[in-house]
């Protein structure tokens, strides 16, 4: 009957120890970093969500220029109650937008300046609608024709693109980071997890091996008696 060792205990039982410290210790770092990872994406969906509102807000202001154009061209109500809510809607998102970027003083200063062309913006459309309703349809297209809407609109759009370019650079950073973090927790785990197989196995091929040998010794050893 073959019996197991001191020695061949201890490696056994140094094998299994070595394989569990390992993959106890990969399970910590693993905790760890799936909370970094985590928050990696968090961030990339923050920054999706300030790309988002910013192309929204955009579309608002696009909206309230076509619904101004039409109630100057048709004293239509409808048009007029469109111009309201898009404004409205607007400074809605301009809140939330704020809120956002309040991690990014450069993003912040930027927004200001949006604010500040979207309010004259907004103001020279009142004043063409207020002209359209006290003087009529002529008056607020002369008005239109020599104001500063037309240049107001178009610098909001710069402003805007270029925040929405800035996010979006940011995002391309945030989400190669956050891929990188978890292809090197992958990695990690199934190193690991290699790593503690092949502690396992190189530790019974040495067990069967001299398992063998000590086997071949006994049969030689009773075959001479």
């Amino acid at each position: 009957v073959y019996k197991i060792c001191m020695s061949e205990k201890i490696r056994i039982i140094g094998s299994f120890c070595a394989s569990m410290i390992i993959l106890l210790l990969v399970g910590v770092y693993t905790f760890f970093n799936i909370g970094e990872y985590k928050r990696s994406m968090t961030w990339v969906t923050h920054t999706q969500t300030v790309i988002l509102e910013a192309e929204e807000m955009l579309s608002c202001m696009q909206e309230m220029e076509t619904a101004q154009r039409d109630y100057i061209l048709t004293d239509n109500s409808a048009s007029l109650k469109r111009y309201k809510s898009s404004v409205k809607r607007r400074d809605s998102i301009y809140k939330r937008l704020y809120s956002l970027v309040q991690d990014n003083a450069q993003q912040q200063i930027l927004l200001d300046s949006i604010r500040n062309l979207y309010k004259l913006r907004t103001d020279a459309a009142d004043q063409a609608i207020l002209i359209r309703d006290k003087s009529g349809f002529v008056a607020a297209r002369n008005f239109i024709v020599q104001g500063t809407g037309h240049e107001l609109m178009r610098l909001f759009r710069a402003g805007t693109g270029r925040l929405i370019n800035n996010e979006r650079k940011l995002l391309e950073v945030r989400v190669k980071q956050a891929e990188q973090e978890f292809t090197s927790l992958i990695l990690i785990i199934f190193g690991s997890v290699l790593l503690s197989i092949l502690i396992i196995l190189s530790t019974m091929y040495f067990f069967i091996r001299d398992f063998n040998k000590r086997r071949a010794s006994q049969k030689r050893l009773a075959e001479s008696e």
